[in-house]
């Protein structure tokens, strides 16, 4: 059921195209960020990773497979990676680091968590 590979629709050619996930929809520097030291850290992608995509691996192959069988923890997590998707998007990024620099809205990110304040 899970394969390697994807099939993407290019606009240019009118035509869909078998890839692999590496590469598709991605953007560099995307979550480059800074430290205090003004040395490049890859905290939030960690985050990602760790926090996020991680735990949703399973809960959404049991997704995939037997949807009525997901337990009420299972369905938060998937509900928490699917809103993070889609707040990872270059448009939404690029929307809250201009409500950031404009100061409407104070980011905050810790161990515990992602909010917006």
């Amino acid at each position: 059921m899970y394969g390697e590979n994807i099939f993407v629709y290019s606009k240019k050619t009118k035509r869909w195209k078998k890839r692999t996930t590496k590469g598709v929809a991605w953007v560099p520097h995307l979550y480059t960020m800074f430290d205090d030291r003004g040395e490049k850290t890859d905290e939030f992608e960690k985050f990602l990773g760790q926090d996020i995509e991680t735990p949703a691996d399973l809960p959404l192959k049991k997704a995939a497979k037997q949807p009525d069988s997901l337990s009420k923890g299972e369905r938060q997590i998937i509900a928490m990676f699917i809103g993070v998707t889609v707040a990872r998007t270059p448009s939404m990024m690029q929307g809250v680091m201009q409500d950031y620099v404009s100061g409407k809205r104070k980011i905050l990110v810790n161990r515990q968590g992602y909010g917006v304040k």
